[in-house]
């Protein structure tokens, strides 16, 4: 196809930028979708998410995606690996709601800052130990 042909097209759809800077409207709506997933609700109900120890991002994303704190699991990743979470994953119990923003998860597995457990331990009480013979 000539390049005049082209121009003429492009002038024609109204755009009067160069051939070469124009972006695909299929490449607009993805970058649209990415967005608006990364933006999230806070608002779902809160789940329980473990992340084993020694697990690998592509674990923790299947586990995110089970528990429905992520709706697409494979912009995630390349989200996730943007951020630099691939290198900085801690593993833990964490508490997150579904729907989450990305960003906010991806905050949360890279501090490590899962869900507290609190204990009591009574002063003065020592497990007794017996010695089989």
């Amino acid at each position: 196809m000539d390049r005049a042909l082209v121009e003429r097209d492009a002038q024609h759809r109204g755009s009067n930028l160069p051939v070469q800077f124009r972006i695909p409207h299929s490449a607009l709506r993805i970058l649209l979708v990415c967005a608006a997933a990364a933006c999230g609700s806070s608002d779902g109900p809160r789940v329980t998410v473990t992340i084993p120890a020694g697990s690998t991002l592509d674990a923790a994303v299947d586990s995110l995606a089970a528990n429905h704190v992520i709706a697409h699991p494979g912009a995630f990743r390349l989200y996730a690996r943007l951020r630099g979470l691939a290198g900085s994953l801690k593993s833990g119990v964490y508490l997150l709601r579904q729907d989450e923003s990305w960003s906010d998860v991806v905050a949360a597995l890279e501090r490590g800052r899962g869900v507290e457990q609190r204990f009591t331990v009574r002063e003065g009480r020592r497990p007794r130990t017996r010695v089989c013979s």
